[in-house]
């Protein structure tokens, strides 16, 4: 078709935007398939090779957790968090970021983080801590 022209870069910035929407919302549902994620609000306390900072978790599953934070570890990057779980005492999570959330306007607002491997005394708070949070599932997108 000779009427084709190239996209302005509004055009590629809005296709890259929906792309990145898409891609996010596979992963949630990808993620939810998994294993169920149930809401859990809790201060997480944050260090990395680099780093050292305070999130809020906003949900966790037996596979990770996703912490809110403006200034989350790159992608790949080990972290330790410290758990304060009632009942338990803190518990202290190894885990690897596995993806970035980025805002509309560009800017980072958290990450999933993947737990890693855990000794029994870590399994039991953690598990403690799936069972006093709330039993909703979270509906990614929906």
């Amino acid at each position: 078709m000779s009427s084709w022209v190239e996209p302005t870069e509004a055009e590629r910035a809005e296709m890259a935007a929906a792309d990145a929407a898409i891609a996010r919302r596979d992963h949630e549902l990808a993620e939810q398939r998994r294993s169920q994620r149930v809401a859990f609000h809790a201060a997480v306390s944050v260090a990395s090779d680099t780093n050292f900072f305070a999130a809020l978790s906003e949900n966790v599953s037996e596979g990770g957790v996703f912490l809110a934070t403006y200034s989350p570890p790159g992608v790949g990057e080990t972290v330790l968090m410290r758990v304060e779980v009632e009942g338990v005492g803190a518990i202290d999570v190894e885990g690897t970021v596995r993806w970035v959330r980025v805002d509309e306007d560009g800017s980072p607002s958290g990450c999933g983080v993947q737990f890693g491997a855990m000794d029994e005394r870590t399994q039991r708070g953690l598990k403690v801590l799936m069972q006093r949070a709330p039993k909703d599932p979270l509906l990614a997108g929906f």
